[in-house]
């Protein structure tokens, strides 16, 4: 009997042992990923919304402004002392690239704008000439006081060489031939640019001719003008010709220079053009445009002033004024990931593709938003595009950069992935399940005690 009872232990210990190694195989890893599963989530405490890594859905990751939004213009010295006592009728400095003002006095104040008439002029005439086409000058009649180039009637001269002609050295006999090789005559040149100024949405602007000799009607506002400077500054050719100092005219009968009317340009390197002007009627006129050392462009317009001398200066403060407005921000780097939530509870960190910059006014709000293109699950290697920054100022979009991984992303364990499947819940119930089938094998397979022999006491 003690015998048997021994057999019986040995040939039960190998399938106790085959039951208890089975039992850990299947314990062990489940509470091994139950354990490191409810770390990740209390490390992703603030990132469990899921939702969010769907398609087409939005996650705000940054707010960033450059300088608190003022309820004015913070205006430096000279700009505040201009503002207090202007030297002109009417003012005013804007952003170049989306027309919005940095300072403006009496800004829509319908006023006579002398030459700088000339800008819609060369734009039209830019827009319908080649530049290579040779025109007869047209015989021009000048007053005494007029800036004429001296053509001599039927003189052949470049479109490029009367183009420069009417905006640096504003030749009224250069323009009157622009004016007639378009239209066929100045008085429907002049409904031309009264066309184009509405099609620039240019309400309050009328012109009289295609000169700028003062005429009933015409004018227009600071604010209008420097629209029409924009418009201008787009086109290459023309944009290289007014921040010229002087130019040669090599067509025609002669050789000739002209010189840029604004002394701005050949004073300061930084002044590119644009237009100058003056009757009796219009006093001094400056258009001018500037750009600063982080690239950004501005546009001053001064009508009405009393000389040369303060339009110059009352221009050169607010370009000034307008060119410190302006800051560049770091909006995008790739050395600054991004935490979001990836399927159960993990994390993964997101890095724009490339660094991104901006230059931006003081006044304006750039926000950053991470667009995710599909749930981020793994495996995913590094640098694997997942989605793209989207970049707003002032809620505009500007700029978008591929969102991509900055570390591998491992695949998800075992508990995770029934937790994906089941649900957390339901996924905690087949764990409990496995366990009591772990411990009923194991006292299944437990052997019996054998019972004790009786002894004969022969008693």
């Amino acid at each position: 009997m003690r015998d048997h009872a021994r057999a019986r232990g040995q040939g039960g210990r190998p399938l106790r042992a085959l039951a208890v190694a089975a039992s850990l195989a299947v314990v062990v890893p489940l509470l091994a990923a139950l354990f490191s599963s409810a770390r990740a989530g209390a490390g992703a405490t603030a990132l469990r919304n899921a939702d969010a890594q769907a398609a087409g859905r939005e996650l705000r990751l940054a707010d960033v402004r450059l300088a608190p939004r003022a309820q004015g213009p913070a205006l430096a010295p000279p700009a505040a002392r201009l503002a207090l006592r202007p030297p002109a009728r009417a003012a005013i400095v804007v952003d170049a690239r989306d027309g919005s003002p940095l300072f403006a006095f009496h800004a829509d104040r319908r006023l006579p704008i002398a030459s700088a008439t000339k800008l819609m002029t060369a734009l039209i005439a830019r827009e319908r000439l080649p530049l290579d086409r040779t025109l007869p000058a047209v015989s021009y009649r000048a007053a005494p006081a007029e800036s004429v180039l001296g053509l001599a009637p039927g003189e052949r001269m470049k479109v490029r060489d009367l183009l420069a002609a009417t905006l640096l050295q504003s030749a009224n006999d250069a323009a009157a031939t622009l004016a007639v090789a378009v239209a066929g005559s100045q008085r429907r040149f002049v409904a031309l640019m009264n066309r184009r100024a509405r099609a620039l949405g240019l309400r309050h602007t009328r012109f009289g001719n295609p000169i700028g000799l003062d005429a009933p009607g015409a004018g227009s506002t600071a604010r209008e003008l420097a629209q029409l400077a924009r418009a201008v500054l787009r086109d290459r050719f023309l944009a290289r010709v007014v921040a010229m100092p002087q130019a040669v005219l090599a067509s025609g009968a002669r050789r000739r220079i002209v010189r840029n009317r604004n002394d701005l340009v050949r004073r300061y390197p930084w002044v590119e053009g644009v237009k100058t002007g003056h009757t009796a009627g219009a006093g001094y006129v400056l258009v001018s445009a500037a750009r600063g050392a982080l690239g950004q462009r501005v546009v001053a317009v001064v009508l009405g002033a009393p000389n040369e001398r303060l339009r110059d200066e009352h221009s050169l403060a607010l370009l000034r004024f307008a060119l410190a407005r302006f800051q560049r921000l770091a909006v995008l780097d790739p050395r600054r990931p991004r935490a979001v939530a990836a399927e159960a509870s993990a994390r993964a960190l997101v890095a724009p593709a490339r660094a991104l910059s901006l230059v931006l006014r003081r006044d304006q709000r750039a926000r950053v938003v991470l667009r995710v293109e599909r749930p981020l699950r793994g495996p995913l290697p590094r640098a694997a595009r997942v989605g793209r920054f989207a970049v707003l100022v002032d809620g505009r979009p500007v700029a978008a950069v591929p969102a991509v991984l900055s570390r591998p992303l491992a695949s998800t364990g075992t508990f995770a992935s029934l937790s994906r499947r089941l649900g957390s819940g339901l996924t905690l119930l087949v764990l409990a399940a496995m366990l009591t089938l772990a411990v009923a094998a194991l006292r299944a397979t437990r052997p019996r005690r054998a019972p004790r022999p009786g002894v004969d006491t022969g008693r």
